[in-house]
């Protein structure tokens, strides 16, 4: 959890403010146990159509490429947001009381699979 809670200050996701004119979101850590053997490795969100990535598959083995697949813990976190939103971070990772505007997206966010 601190590694993720790191990222987001470190990538200038959250600005402090004293003042704002809308009410912030809430927000909660989600805690989710994994099982070895069970739902370890299920951890995946596709974003791209099925059939794109089957016609890409088919033509770079036609082409006799090199395909990479790279997974980014911190996607959402580059997504710059044009909406101006307030958030209250749990009590877990600062006091509470403390409000901050998001100048990128956060996973969870409805903005931030279009961002």
């Amino acid at each position: 959890m601190r590694e993720e809670v790191n990222a987001v200050f470190d990538m200038g996701v959250l600005e402090p403010v004293r003042a704002h004119t809308k009410r912030p979101i809430l927000t909660m850590m989600v805690y989710d146990v994994k099982r070895p053997g069970v739902d370890f490795d299920d951890a995946w969100a596709p974003v791209s159509r099925l059939e794109s990535v089957r016609s890409f598959l088919a033509v770079a083995a036609a082409e006799k490429w090199i395909v990479h697949q790279v997974d980014v813990k911190t996607a959402f976190l580059n997504a710059e947001l044009s909406e101006e939103i307030y958030v209250r971070l749990p009590e877990e990772v600062d006091d509470g009381n403390q409000v901050y505007r998001l100048r990128k997206a956060l996973y969870g966010l409805k903005q931030a699979s279009r961002a």
